[in-house]
């Protein structure tokens, strides 16, 4: 919704809402994302990192390795901002 919802080309009404992020991804229920990735599942390897953020420990499995990468190279991910609002979430 940020990158419909602000206007992209106004620089001071993109940093007002980049600042204030940290309240609304902390204070949110539950995020929902749009990959654009329909041939892609990633509930597992959704689940996997689930696990190991909640172990505090993470296990590269190559399948899941790989899996990661094809995520963090898809269009959702080219956003500055993005990574921050993941770690929100």
């Amino acid at each position: 919704i940020d990158s419909i919802c602000t206007n992209q080309s106004c620089i001071n009404e993109r940093n007002h809402q980049i600042g204030l992020m940290d309240l609304i991804y902390s204070r949110a229920t539950g995020v929902l994302v749009s990959i654009h990735d329909p041939g892609e599942s990633y509930s597992e390897l959704l689940h996997w990192l689930r696990i190991g953020f909640l172990n505090h420990t993470i296990t590269l499995v190559e399948p899941y390795v790989r899996q990661l990468t094809t995520l963090l190279s898809t269009r959702y991910f080219r956003r500055v901002w993005v990574i921050q609002e993941v770690a929100l979430a």
